[in-house]
């Protein structure tokens, strides 16, 4: 693929995760942040499974998958987007974004290390200290002068 697509793509992707975080700041001022969650990935779902019959790529999960999938999409919504969206009542999006794709690391250290896949060291726990001080300045409001 070339760079030019490569590009083009990146830039689709970065247009429509920014427009993302506008969207649900303004959908969670109508609907509860819960009902909001729920209903985007809903929507979302239904979607890609009609996108998927449509382009007849259309799979069947494995009865043993079943009850992994819906406890992992319960979790993902109820602690994940749950608590974002209901966070973002109080914070500008923007915020919001960054606070966000900042745990993501935190998250995958944490789970690495619960799964015994990583371990714990004082060079991660400096790296974690460092963005958290990163972070702290958007923490802070600014006053009109």
């Amino acid at each position: 693929m070339s760079p030019r697509k490569n590009l083009i793509k990146f830039l689709i992707l970065c247009l429509v995760w920014g427009l993302t975080w506008i969207a649900v700041k303004t959908g969670i001022q109508t609907v509860s942040p819960m009902v909001f969650a729920a209903t985007r990935f809903l929507c979302a779902g239904l979607l890609l499974f009609g996108w998927s019959l449509c382009s007849g790529r259309r799979r069947f999960l494995a009865r043993r998958d079943l009850g992994r999938i819906i406890i992992a999409s319960l979790l993902m919504i109820t602690l994940c987007y749950g608590p974002l969206f209901w966070g973002m009542q109080f914070v500008a999006s923007g915020t919001a974004a960054v606070i966000e794709m900042s745990l993501t690391p935190l998250a995958l250290l944490g789970f690495g290390i619960l799964l015994g896949e990583e371990r714990w060291s004082s060079a991660r726990a400096f790296a974690m200290v460092i963005g958290l001080i990163g972070l702290s300045p958007s923490q802070f409001k600014r006053s009109a002068a």
